[in-house]
Parts: C-alpha cells; sequence; structure tokens
C-alpha cells in the first residue's frame, strides 16, 4: 500500500498484479461512496494476468483530507492516480463498480484519450425514479426484524455528533443490507467489506442525489466516446432493465453489455455466475 499526495488529500493506492509483464493497467474504482477495500477480491482473480491499481478515493476510511470536496475533486484525483500510475505501452482501463461506475462516467467523458476502455460493473442508479426504486427494493428483501434494526441504527447514527460512533453505526448498517444485494447472499462474506465511511458517504451523495434530479448523469453519458462494456446481475437491487436501457440510449459508444441470472451486485463473487464473470470480464479488456 502507497501514498499518493492530491490536492487537499493524501490517498492510498494499492499497487499490485503481473507488473511490467501485465497486458493492461487496471485501474479500480469502488463505490460507496465510502466503501473501499472489497475490490480487492475481483482484483486478486485478474493479477496473474493484469497490473492492478486500486485506490482508496478521497475522503474514505484511512485517508487524509484537509477540507471539503465534491465529485470533481474526485474526477481530478483519479486523473492524477492514472496519470502517475500509467505505463508506455501498457494500454489503461478504467473498471468502475456501483458508484464507481458513476465515477467512471464522469472521468471518461472529461477525459477519455487517457483510457483504452471503461468496464461499467453494476453502476447505481441514473436517475430518481430507479433510485427510489433500488431503496424500495433493499427494504423489500429484508426480513422485519432486519428492517426494525435498520432504523434503530439509522436513527442512532443521526443522533450522535461522534464519528466514531457513527463510523461503527455505519458499519453495522453495511452489514445488515450488504447480503440481499446478491443472488447468493453468503457469498459477500468473501469480500472485505469491512466498515462504512458515514462520513465520505454524506460528503459526496447530496451532490450525487442531485446530479440525479437535474439530469447531470444521464448528459454525462452522452458525451462519452470512449468503448463502454456494462456487465449486470439480475438479482441487483438496482434495476438492471433501467439501466440497460439508459445506458443503450445515452452511451453511443457501448460495445457489449453482459447479464448474469443468478447474480446481483457482486457478481465476481456470486458462486453460479462468478467463474462466467471473470471469464467474460478477461475477454472483454481485449482490442
Amino acid at each position: 500500500m502507497k501514498f499518493f499526495d492530491v490536492d487537499g488529500a493524501r490517498i492510498k493506492v494499492d499497487e499490485y498484479g503481473n507488473g511490467n509483464l501485465a497486458r493492461k493497467t487496471l485501474f479500480l474504482v469502488h463505490g460507496g461512496p465510502g466503501v473501499a477495500g472489497y475490490m480487492r477480491s475481483l482484483g486478486d482473480q485478474l493479477a496473474q494476468d493484469y497490473r492492478i491499481i486500486d485506490y482508496y478515493q478521497r475522503g474514505v476510511f484511512g485517508t487524509e483530507v484537509s477540507r471539503s470536496y465534491t465529485i470533481a475533486d474526485h474526477v481530478e484525483d483519479l486523473r492524477r492516480v492514472i496519470t502517475a500510475y500509467s505505463v508506455p505501452g501498457c494500454p489503461n482501463v478504467l473498471v468502475g463498480h456501483s458508484w464507481g461506475a458513476i465515477l467512471g462516467f464522469c472521468f471518461s467523458a472529461q477525459h477519455g484519450p487517457l483510457l483504452e476502455k471503461m468496464i461499467a460493473l453494476t453502476p447505481s442508479p441514473l436517475d430518481p425514479e430507479t433510485s427510489q426504486e433500488f431503496s424500495q427494493n433493499i427494504v423489500d428483501r429484508l426480513t422485519p426484524e432486519q428492517r426494525a434494526q435498520r432504523e434503530r441504527v439509522s436513527e442512532e447514527i443521526d443522533g450522535t455528533l461522534d464519528e466514531d460512533k457513527k463510523l461503527k453505526l455505519a458499519t453495522q448498517n453495511l452489514a445488515l443490507i450488504t447480503p440481499v444485494y446478491n443472488y447468493d447472499p453468503g457469498s459477500v462474506s468473501s469480500m472485505l467489506l469491512e466498515y462504512f465511511d458515514q462520513k465520505a458517504f454524506v460528503g459526496i451523495h447530496d451532490e450525487y442525489q442531485e446530479m440525479l434530479k437535474d439530469g447531470s448523469i444521464l448528459r454525462t453519458l452522452d458525451s462519452i466516446r470512449i468503448p463502454v462494456i456494462l456487465f449486470l446481475g439480475k438479482y441487483d437491487p438496482i434495476p438492471y432493465k433501467k439501466i440497460s436501457a439508459q445506458m443503450r440510449n445515452h452511451v453511443q459508444s457501448m460495445k457489449n453489455m453482459f447479464l448474469y441470472e443468478n447474480a446481483g451486485h457482486f457478481p465476481w463473487v456470486e458462486p453460479e455466475a462468478s467463474e462466467q464473470f471473470i471469464k467474460d470480464l478477461k475477454g472483454s479488456f481485449l482490442p
């Protein structure tokens, strides 16, 4: 693990994989906002053939931040990371998951020439209606006892100013709801979803919601010119049909889409889908 200084922050970068022998450099962009570390469970399955750069976004637990920040800061951070870790003759591929796909879209629209292509893994909602349906799907999948527990934790988060306590409570909430994101609830235990940084989430979530409301996200998709390949799971609580339709309507450079029957938000750990997913993902890296 290395540290990388950007404007107003010091962020972590984890570099591993096949080094100079790699055919591509994969920049893994995690979701949340505010969840980091879990992309290692994907990167480890790709490291034999590729050079992996897995960075912790500004504001995430363990990074240092000296001022408030915006999505534009996240885009600039990613630009600096990609510029610093690029290797001549080794094309760059951005692999964005969930919120990381949204950040990847914003980056690709502005700095596409730095990338060979972008891989979008189960993106977060692209409009307010999809966001509302996503939230309701989470609630519907929880048991009555889990819903009550989630409400209690949320009330405690809202009722405390202690940042350490907020972090612990948010982590409890993450552990409660993450299993319902996947077709096989137990599959998420293989990922390092150890914490959820509430402060990092709040720091960017409101701006993201405003972008959904004013259509900025969809307009961003209209501006992407590099190849984009989309991966979706049918059991994802984020409605895959709406994401698929919006991507096809707005990303003119979308090259392909893969859809998995028995998979949710994290298809690379799903027992019935992971093998085919990794095979398809590696194939998507080819020219």
